[in-house]
């Protein structure tokens, strides 16, 4: 194979996945930057052209596999097909199960996959690289990755002749621009399936103008006009014909998975009667007298039998009631499947399926094919028992309309809604109707999902398994009684327990306590509270008024039973308390405390003495006067203050501050002088007495003691060395000086209020 090509020939050999002009090699190449790859050894992928040659040389390995292969010339010569049919239709089904067939030889030989196969084998087959019989080029002379693909997904080969039979013939729309337009097409139908032909034909006209670039049989690009609104509109018909699973898989999900997705068959995984049970509700196709009402629908998936009730708004009471009217008539189901509807998953409904032992499985949501056995037992209860009953409306707005125009215009003109559908029926009887149908019509007919296509009759008579069944309706009913708000919840207050702006009474129940509780559905004025799980039956509580008792004697009873209940709990109590004396307990925990902590000791702390003038004045006034040495000296700041104290006391000017206001009374400076006098000798009685010691003071106090013998040294009162000393220490502390200012702004009146 020759390993070096130019632009020209690589042009003109048509190879698949490469433009079919010199000019588009050309901007591949400048695209794809083959003039700068190189080889493994480093050398360069493309050279001058050589033998005459002018331009550019490239190497086969910048070429595309499927081109590759196409050059080295693989031999593709498969068995001959039979000789041609005689018809159109048969000739043309079996030219396109040939190229098939030599679709598949092609892909085995280069090593790929169909669908990786198929671009390569349309550029071969068109360039005449595949060696095909004459009948089968003389049927179909070109085609596209496209194509193959769609006659790949006709397995059964019942279509590759065509639409009825027909010969198709390539389209310029699906060839126009190499398959761009024919994309255009598909997605703008994609993103909106109800535009026209007129719509689509102005859209690719503005993209890509009035002319067409088309690759003819013999690879020359011809351009040809914008096709006419009639082509487009064949061409609209045959995509979606075509991309119908596709379509509907983008615009139309639900349906998608309603009527094309795979599935498997629900009937599979249950084994035996009232092992599953399936439940939903819809609007009843018709009206009754008093409106518009749901249709509740619960089916026996082993058995297909079905139960109906009708219910005015889908509620959680509604659910409760139908599952109720087939617990009495099949037994207890395993398992109780339900979308996750506001009635469906309402706490009361759950307590109900918990309280019963039944499983209770949600569907996962916008997912009504995981209950599609119920959907479809709804929809045969819509088209089979629905139009028989007057107040028919219909299954769709067109229905509905179909039928209001069954009268004239002028004799509709001011009905009303039960006058065009001629509403009878009340809600009532509409229920005697759906169970009569359920039981005679639906119950009694052959089901084609059932083995031998028994009837969910014979079906569920034909079970030998045992079945779970409530001996006790009353407890049945008890459990799926309504409750009231809050789920049920309810604290009991001192007036008991209110529901619906009502109190109810129980005289076993205590305030405080949280019960759960439950109507009685036959009486308005009682009700039955249970612990607030729901695991034990508690006391009955009444509503006097409704049961047309006098409120005050129902309370009076209640409190006497009440106080009894109380006594009992009470005696008990008291009788251990007072076994207990006022100290046990104090003394019981700290000799526990002490016998904990009396195995572990601490380890000694580094410590350092501390001390300050005034701890040392402090501990000297402390010492009895026996023990103290006869003489002393003061030393340090003691001493410098101790002379200071002196020697104001000589100048006649000790106490004398310009803080205090000079206008004091007289009469009140000599009480202090006669109180600091007696004062101080009972102070040095005290002293002396060695083994009494003054009680703390406060700051107000030491302030004012200390300003008493600053009072008494001015005035000439003899005072006490080691009482100077203590006033000496005591004037260098921040504590003197902020009593000091406080003195000067509230005088002499503060220190002694």
């Amino acid at each position: 194979m020759r390993e070096w090509w130019t632009a020209a020939e690589i042009a003109k050999r048509a190879l698949p996945g490469l433009p079919m002009s010199k000019r588009g090699i050309h901007k591949l190449a400048q695209r794809e930057g083959w003039l700068a790859a190189r080889a493994p050894d480093g050398s360069l992928l493309t050279r001058t052209a050589r033998g005459g040659a002018s331009g550019i040389e490239y190497h086969v390995t910048l070429l595309p596999e499927a081109a590759r292969i196409v050059l080295a010339g693989d031999a593709i010569r498969p068995q001959r097909p039979a000789a041609a049919p005689a018809t159109d239709a048969t000739l043309l089904r079996d030219a396109r199960a040939a190229i098939l067939g030599l679709h598949r030889h092609y892909a085995a030989t280069a090593g790929l996959s169909p669908r990786a196969a198929e671009d390569g084998f349309a550029h071969a087959y068109n360039s005449g690289y595949i060696a095909a019989d004459e009948w089968v080029r003389a049927a179909i002379k070109r085609v596209s990755a496209r194509t193959l693909r769609r006659w790949r997904t006709d397995t059964d080969g019942s279509r590759l002749a065509g639409r009825q039979g027909r010969i198709a013939t390539p389209s310029i729309l699906e060839a126009a621009n190499d398959g761009a337009v024919a994309d255009l097409i598909g997605g703008a139908l994609a993103r909106q399936p109800h535009l026209t032909a007129a719509h689509v034909r102005a859209l690719v006209r503005a993209t890509f103008g009035d002319l067409f670039e088309i690759t003819s049989d013999a690879g020359e690009v011809i351009s040809v006009g914008l096709p006419q609104e009639r082509a487009f509109r064949r061409f609209i018909s045959a995509w979606k014909w075509r991309n119908q699973l596709a379509l509907t898989r983008m615009t139309n999900p639900d349906r998608f998975k309603s009527a094309y997705r795979v599935s498997g068959l629900a009937r599979q995984t249950v084994e035996r009667l009232n092992q599953v049970w399936e439940v939903d509700a819809s609007p009843a196709d018709m009206l009754c007298t008093d409106g518009r009402y749901q249709i509740y629908a619960l089916i026996d998936i082993w058995s297909r039998r079905m139960i109906i009730s009708v219910s005015r708004t889908p509620t959680a009471e509604a659910v409760l009631l139908l599952v109720r009217k087939a617990i009495l008539a099949w037994g207890v189901p395993e398992t109780v499947k339900t979308d996750n509807g506001a009635d469906f998953k309402a706490h009361a409904v759950r307590r109900a399926f918990a309280a019963l032992g039944v499983t209770h499985e949600m569907c996962d949501p916008f997912s009504p094919e995981q209950k599609g056995i119920v959907e479809r037992a709804i929809g045969t209860l819509q088209r089979d028992l629905m139009p028989l009953l007057p107040g028919f409306v219909g299954h769709s707005v067109a229905d509905r309309k179909a039928i209001e125009q069954r009268k004239a215009f002028a004799q509709r003109l001011g009905e009303k809604a039960d006058q065009a559908f001629a509403v009878e029926l009340n809600s009532s009887e509409l229920q005697d109707y759906a169970d009569r149908w359920a039981d005679a019509q639906y119950g009694q007919a052959p089901h084609s999902a059932l083995p031998q296509r028994m009837s969910p009759f014979a079906r569920a008579a034909s079970h030998a398994g045992r079945i779970k069944r409530v001996d006790d309706v009353r407890a049945l009913d008890m459990l799926l009684a309504p409750v009231p708000g809050q789920h049920g919840i309810r604290t009991v207050g001192k007036q008991g327990i209110k529901i619906d702006g009502a109190f109810f009474i129980s005289s076993t129940i205590m305030p405080g306590e949280k019960v759960l509780v439950r109507h009685d559905p036959s009486d308005m004025g009682r009700v039955y509270c249970f612990q607030a799980d729901g695991a034990r039956f508690l006391a009955e509580a009444i509503c006097p008024e409704r049961l047309g008792i006098e409120r005050a004697a129902a309370v009076a009873a209640a409190r006497a039973e009440q106080a009894r209940v109380l006594k009992e709990q009470v005696e008990p109590i008291r009788r251990a308390a007072k076994r207990i004396k006022p100290r046990d307990m104090i003394e019981a925990v700290l000799r526990q405390a002490e016998k904990d902590a009396g195995t572990v000791l601490a380890f000694p702390a580094r410590s350092d003495a501390h001390t300050t003038p005034a701890l040392e004045a402090a501990a000297d006034a402390a010492t009895p006067r026996a023990e103290r040495p006869r003489e002393k000296k003061l030393t340090g700041k003691a001493a410098d203050t101790y002379a200071q104290l002196v020697a104001e006391a000589e100048a006649g000017t000790l106490g004398r501050s310009t803080d205090v206001p000079a206008s004091a009374d007289d009469e009140k400076r000599r009480h202090f002088e006669a109180e600091f006098t007696e004062r101080a000798p009972a102070h040095t009685a005290r002293a002396k007495a060695a083994r009494v010691v003054d009680l703390p003071e406060t700051p107000k106090h030491r302030f004012r003691r200390a300003y008493q013998m600053e009072q008494a040294l001015a005035e000439g009162v003899d005072v006490p060395a080691d009482e100077l000393v203590w006033l000496g220490g005591y004037r260098t502390m921040p504590e003197y000086a902020a009593h000091k200012a406080m003195l000067a702004d509230f005088g002499v009146e503060w220190l002694f209020g």
